[in-house]
């Protein structure tokens, strides 16, 4: 389990573009099956240190919004073979909140990963929270990062 202080933003601008066509071509990637995809390019054979990654993506041209998201890190690159995603959103930021490496994901009970994570799912939620608190600081709107904040602060008041 990720330690939630280590959780640092990807940028758009470490994406490889060509890569994440490539490979999402080779794993015959479809547009709203981001988490399949990811998987499938981690587990293809040939495709050398390789990281499946759950988090989210903020995209300014629908408003800054945040979608869950899935992607693949290699060598500290984000390949994103969903098609949409390097095709036609120029200017995601991602960020990461779990990231496994090629060997765990055998053992995978369903998508998306943190979810299915029984044992880990609480602290998984917390953790996306607070990343969406996160991507809003880094666009510059501090009012709704510290409104984020607020609300999970009153939700872990309230769940004790």
């Amino acid at each position: 389990m990720q330690d939630e202080q280590t959780i640092i933003p990807v940028s758009y601008s470490q994406i490889d573009r060509a890569l994440s066509k490539a490979l999402g071509d080779m794993v015959g990637a479809e547009n709203r099956q981001c988490y399949m995809n990811a998987w499938r390019v981690v587990k293809r054979r040939g495709v050398k240190n390789a990281n499946y990654v759950e988090g989210l993506a903020m995209l300014p041209e629908f408003g800054y919004l945040t979608f869950e998201h899935a992607w693949v890190m290699i060598d500290g690159v984000v390949v994103d073979p969903t098609p949409i995603w390097h095709e036609d959103l120029k200017n995601a930021s991602y960020f990461a909140v779990l990231t496994l490496p090629k060997g765990t994901l055998g053992r995978l009970r369903g998508f998306p990963v943190w979810l299915h994570d029984q044992k880990n799912a609480k602290y998984y939620a917390r953790c996306f929270s607070r990343i969406q608190s996160e991507c809003y600081r880094a666009v510059g709107m501090p009012e709704l990062a510290d409104l984020m904040d607020q609300c999970r602060a009153t939700y872990d008041a309230l769940s004790r």
